[in-house]
């Protein structure tokens, strides 16, 4: 196989949506999003921004490593309605993945301010 050279790439063009999410990945982030900002007014409405992401990144991080496990294959929510079991269980059935305590506090700063209750 012969080595690439620079001006083998000279007429290149870009791939299509290169270092951009697709649009159905950023629909389902919009949907872990809001339901990220659902469980915070239920839970943890009179606390700030960053209290509420750091309690809601801990509870996501329990629950993942230990109910999602037996759950995750439930087609139907396990937990009762309103419950932050039941929210948590939302959360990662929209995205398998936990998300940091920084980008829930920029959801849900996004959506309220530095206040969740006010």
């Amino acid at each position: 196989m012969r080595p690439m050279l620079a001006t083998d790439w000279a007429n290149a063009e870009p791939a299509d949506r290169r270092g951009h999410r697709l649009p159905a990945t950023m629909e389902v982030i919009a949907t872990r999003n809001a339901l990220l900002v659902e469980a915070a007014n239920r839970r943890f409405a009179a606390m700030s921004a960053r209290l509420a992401a750091a309690h809601l990144h801990i509870a996501l991080t329990r629950y993942a490593a230990e109910r999602w496990r037996r759950s995750r294959a439930d087609q139907v929510n396990p937990h009762a309605t309103g419950t932050l079991a039941a929210s948590l269980w939302s959360v990662l059935r929209a995205r398998d993945h936990t998300p940091s305590t920084r980008s829930i506090r920029r959801t849900l700063a996004a959506i309220h301010g530095p206040r969740i209750g006010v």
